[in-house]
């Protein structure tokens, strides 16, 4: 296990840095020929909420971001901070640049932990082209204008950033706990100390180290789901149709696009397999006992299955 050696630099010594790694940074496509830079990256803010009249208000006043990348098979971090959004917009610009985000129509995937949070604080000062939504207010990724995917760790993790440290197989980092008290009321000219520093720093080690692993683990970037049941949707996808995307019952007309998630004409059942947050029994029921349990329900109903035409038939 490596233990990672992270330091804080400035907005310029990161800039420069990443001018001297651009060129190798390795460009993976998905199933949709988008382009993707293959580099964990993550974002983090920090913010602080008061009473204005009657009105409770909140303000980010520190943002830190950061990149990882290997190096002679060595995990190396590059992690910088700042006070002001205007100061973030003008970093995720020189950003663009450098990568050649918007010229080439490569995407940079960044993380945030819990990012229903934080979108409520950046919504507002970029242009975004699009938004994917789990709930209101609620995204699970959305991309702007630079060609920078925002999307949520904590979705992927389904775990609080402390024990996602611990749960580090191969980057040994560790969260900071305690060392910002979010008792005070801060805003960006409140001086920081080293130590409030560190606990922002590492904050962003841990993400950078949780989405390096899951890069090696799945193969690149794109093969990484946008949410921890994804895991178990492909699981179950692969168990039951390993050679078809579409599932065909000419018993009860019913047919499931995976790929859109769509249903036609379908059975109580496959609604209650497609969507589990309302179906399941319990709200104690995690997801992936519940999708386990409806596949051995499924295959239990239907039973065998043979392969047509690319297609697969049930048969009872």
């Amino acid at each position: 296990m490596q233990t990672l050696d992270t330091k804080l630099i400035s907005n310029v010594e990161f800039l420069s840095e990443l001018i001297r790694i651009a060129l190798d940074v390795p460009v993976v496509t998905n199933n949709k020929k988008e382009k993707f830079l293959n580099i964990p990256a993550g974002v983090d803010i920090e913010t602080s909420s008061f009473y204005q009249g009657m009105d409770k208000v909140a303000i980010m006043y520190e943002w830190t971001f950061g990149i990882g990348y290997l190096k002679d098979g060595e995990f190396k971090t590059m992690i910088t901070y700042g006070r002001t959004w205007e100061q973030y917009m003008n970093f995720i610009d020189w950003i663009s640049e450098i990568l050649s985000l918007t010229n080439s129509k490569t995407r940079l995937v960044v993380y945030v932990h819990n990012l229903p949070y934080e979108w409520q604080f950046m919504r507002r000062h970029f242009s975004w082209t699009k938004v994917f939504f789990m709930d209101d207010r609620k995204p699970v990724y959305c991309i702007d204008a630079h060609n920078i995917e925002y999307r949520c760790s904590l979705k992927l993790s389904g775990k609080s950033l402390a024990n996602t440290a611990k749960d580090l197989l191969k980057y040994q980092t560790e969260k900071m706990v305690g060392d910002l008290d979010y008792n005070l009321i801060r805003h960006p000219e409140t001086p920081l100390t080293e130590r409030e520093l560190k606990y922002c720093e590492h904050d962003i080690a841990v993400i950078l180290a949780y989405i390096q692993e899951k890069i090696e683990q799945e193969g690149d970037i794109t093969k990484i789901p946008l949410t921890k049941t994804g895991y178990v949707r492909r699981y179950c996808k692969r168990a039951m149709f390993p050679q078809g995307k579409v599932l065909e019952d000419e018993n009860t007309h019913a047919e499931i696009n995976f790929e859109a998630v769509g249903v036609s004409r379908t059975e109580r059942m496959f609604s209650r397999w497609l969507y589990p947050r309302q179906c399941s029994p319990s709200r104690d029921d995690s997801y992936e006992s519940w999708f386990i349990r409806l596949y051995e329900q499924l295959s239990s109903v239907y039973g065998s299955f043979s392969v047509s035409d690319g297609h697969r038939k049930i048969h009872r």
